[in-house]
């Protein structure tokens, strides 16, 4: 656990250097951004590394770093001086929510390590393809990385994320394998200190009048935001347990239409003992319905960017509540006013996209919502958000360059004609389904929606507010009618898509759910044009953002039923996966703080039927029920914490295979720069680019499917020809028996060591391995793997394709 360590003493050292410009910059914020300066830290110190990396004037090293972080303490400590009596002042009067929160990352930190060191294996699902990312970042010195799976290539990737893992494994001298357990659990951490602040200071706004200072209110919050972010799951796995204990009937579980459980499934423990029965919580009723939410990504290990953004999400949500609390309402006047505070949201808006550019988008789309409830006014709101949307574009420019992701526009979600490999459940979420994932936040969401308009007495407002908030709630639903009226050129296919899902599913129950949902849309815009027309106070402020997240969370959740952004896979799996994702972190959030505002509410009214008492009553069992999947599925996933722990990836593949697993390390070990090897080039999810992947150095072709759809751009078709291509040549390379083949195939492509294992063995035979040994030596050789140094007469780089 000294690497725990080493990682903790970092984080904490970048969040102490980060406190004064967090002073700074959320001067109206009741903590002044305190709980957030180790993400603020993060972001101010790899965003420079990045660029200066771009550009070549610095390497992306430990010793750059060094350098960055001497910058931004030197900057602290001025700012520090200018500031001193009230920064302190400050801390003592918050010292318990800082004290908390730094437990909080201590926690966390070194909760998830442990738990991963239960169940370290870097193997499964994508766990490969993020350790070749990783480790393609950790190789790569100068920017933009190079693609280890697409040699002599830059990655066509958001991989921000894997810049903020690399940067702690080079700082704490960890290697790899362990770095990439790690690098979840800091994301972990990160992620739990920025939904406490969070939650912490949204509920001191709500509570302003009679919580003036932080204390049991806040904390209470900023925690119950952390349980609904990172502790619960869906209500799946009640009924996993229940099938485990022999519940139920095959008829019952065949209505329940979870894929994969049938039926009743006895058990040898008291949770579940099925192989990975957590899986299907997250994908229901078709493997298309990508449904993933945090516990379940983190107790996966998922080190991918929809994980690795949660940090940055939250401190844009962070700052989102502090545009709201301003005193002044955002406008281009502002902008020129405060030029620093520009800059901060054009450089956190690059960095989502760097990380993750699903949640770019809704950020802005929050920044632009968030200036409307201000009063701004439409044109002013635009100019506003405008400035970080192309002062982000400008920042990512090195990215952007090099990114064609295969997208192909937005289209309709259609029940009555998918794709071909897709079934009815894989295209619409259905409304049992719909309910079991998220029936804990939207119970806590309706509850809160139904207390805030209550407050803002929407009933009162005039039929003007009503029919606009009426008339933004149903827009995406008029707007998909017409799009799959005009996609048919037949208006009869829109009442056809209609009547489907009202018959897919008994008495038109999708339809009743998707009413409800849009219920509480409505009454959220009511209540923000209630609280926007009034003067913003803390408390206003406070209800502003919870509307404006619980809105636009929910709005989410119905907006990936109606429209999905098209790939080449012609599913609306990451549409629904990405934005659903954004959704739970919105809803969650928001939803703790806003049930600790209600417990006054509940408590005057605790000896009577209130709807405070039956709303505590409904959430207290419905959140009973969602813990059921966090601790069956986390006594599943570690064999009951009976497994031997530790933190190291490639712990199972030297138990599994060692020899395999001493290639690795010789290559790892004895390699320098990034030489270009050969391996075998086989299906998506494979072990296919297993020692690129393992080593961070640089093959001919990884994951065909994924690297097409990272490179295909508009013009997927010719890129996908391409990597076909490429898979050909490997193959041509292994199977020829011709030298002069082979030698010419290997000079195109730069390879400098050829690799022959048992899965190239398998995949391509034996008969042309021979012939290596006339173009190169043998430079690595155990029972199982051969290595071949064949790069004598390889080319340069600008010589590969």
């Amino acid at each position: 656990m000294l690497d725990v360590l080493r990682w903790w003493l970092f984080a904490t050292l970048i969040g102490l250097v980060s406190i004064p410009y967090a002073f700074r910059l959320f001067p109206f914020l009741p903590d002044r951004g305190l709980s957030a300066a180790r993400t603020l830290g993060v972001l101010l110190l790899v965003f420079p590394m990045w660029w200066l990396a771009t550009l070549g004037t610095a390497p992306f090293t430990a010793g750059t770093a060094l350098f960055v972080l001497t910058v931004l303490a030197t900057g602290a400590a001025g700012l520090a001086a200018r500031d001193r009596a009230t920064l302190l002042v400050h801390l003592r009067a918050y010292r318990r929510l800082l004290v908390t929160s730094e437990v909080i990352f201590a926690v966390f930190l070194t909760g998830l390590a442990a738990f991963r060191a239960y169940a370290p294996a870097i193997e499964g699902t994508e766990k490969l393809f993020e350790f070749a990312f990783f480790n393609g970042v950790l190789r790569s010195e100068r920017m933009p990385a190079a693609d280890p799976w697409f040699a002599g290539a830059p990655m066509s990737y958001y991989y921000g994320g894997y810049l903020v893992v690399a940067l702690f494994t080079k700082l704490a001298r960890t290697e790899p394998a362990v770095a990439f357990n790690l690098g979840v659990a800091l994301t972990g951490a990160l992620t739990a200190v920025g939904a406490f602040g969070l939650g912490a200071n949204l509920a001191l706004l709500l509570r302003a009048r009679r919580c003036p200072r932080p204390g049991t209110v806040a904390i209470a919050a900023g925690l119950m935001s952390v349980v609904l972010l990172l502790i619960i799951g869906n209500l799946e796995g009640v009924f996993e347990l229940a099938a485990a204990h022999g519940w139920g009937s095959p008829t019952f579980y065949q209505r329940l239409g979870i894929e994969g459980l049938t039926g009743p499934m006895p058990s040898r423990h008291w949770y579940p003992d099925g192989f990975w029965f957590w899986w299907r919580a997250t994908r229901l009723g078709s493997v298309w319905n990508v449904l993933e939410f945090p516990f379940f990504s983190f107790m996966l290990g998922d080190l991918h960017a929809h994980v690795l953004v949660l940090p940055f999400s939250l401190l844009g949500l962070t700052a989102i509540l502090h545009l709201v609390r301003a005193p002044e309402a955002p406008s281009w006047t502002v902008v020129r006013r405060r030029p620093w505070w520009a800059l901060f949201l054009g450089t956190l808006t690059a960095m989502l996209a760097l990380t993750n550019s699903w949640d770019q988008p809704v950020f802005l789309g929050l920044l632009f919502a968030a200036a409307l409830t201000r009063g701004t006014g439409l044109g002013r709101a635009l100019a506003f958000t405008a400035v970080p949307t192309v002062l982000s574009v400008l920042l990512d420019l090195p990215l952007l360059l090099h990114l064609r992701a295969a997208t192909q526009g937005i289209a309709p979600v259609e029940l009555t004609n998918p794709p071909a490999v897709v079934n009815g459940e894989g295209m619409v979420l259905p409304p049992h389904h719909y309910l079991m994932f998220w029936g804990p936040l939207l119970v806590v969401a309706a509850g809160a929606v139904l207390v805030q308009a209550g407050r803002a007495r929407v009933w009162r407002r005039p039929a003007a507010d009503r029919w606009l908030a009426l008339g933004i709630t149903v827009a995406p639903l008029l707007l998909w009618l017409a799009a799959v009226s005009g996609l048919h050129r037949d208006p009869a296919a829109a009442l056809a898509e209609v009547q489907a899902r009202a018959t897919w599913w008994a008495a038109g129950s999708y339809w009743l759910v998707q009413a409800g949902v849009l219920a509480l849309v409505f009454l959220s815009l009511l209540g923000l044009l209630a609280e926007t027309r009034r003067p913003v106070d803390r408390r206003r402020a406070g209800r502003l953002y919870l509307l404006l997240a619980i809105g636009v969370g929910l709005a989410l959740t119905h907006l990936v039923e109606l429209f999905y952004v098209k790939e080449p896979q012609a599913t609306r799996t990451n549409t629904l996966f990405k934005f659903s994702y954004s959704a739970w972190l919105l809803l969650a959030t928001a939803g703790g703080a806003a049930l600790i505002d209600a417990v006054p509410a509940w408590w005057r009214g605790r000896r009577r039927a209130s709807a405070a008492s039956l709303w505590f009553a409904a959430v207290g069992v419905v959140l009973l029920l969602a813990l059921v999947y966090p601790v069956t599925a986390a006594m599943n996933r570690t064999d009951g914490f009976r497994a031997p722990m530790t933190l190291d990836g490639l712990a199972a593949l030297r138990a599994s295979d060692p020899h395999e697993y001493a290639a690795v390390e010789w290559l790892r070990r004895t390699l320098t720069g990034r030489p270009l090897l050969l391996e075998a080039v086989g299906n998506d999810y494979s072990l296919a680019g297993r020692f690129s992947a393992r080593t961070g150095f640089p093959t001919v072709l990884g994951w065909p499917f994924h690297e097409a759809q990272e490179r295909g751009g508009r013009d997927y078709p010719a890129m996908a020809r391409r990597i076909a291509e490429r898979a050909a040549d490997v193959e041509t390379i292994y199977r020829t028996t011709d030298a002069e083949t082979a030698r010419a195939l290997l000079n195109r492509y730069g390879v400098e060591y050829v690799i022959a294992g048992r899965l190239e063995a398998a995949q391509y035979g034996t008969e042309g391995l021979a012939k290596f040994d006339q173009l190169g030596r043998v430079v690595y050789r155990n029972p199982a793997v051969t290595v071949w140094w064949v790069g004598e007469q390889a080319p340069t780089l600008g010589g590969r394709r």
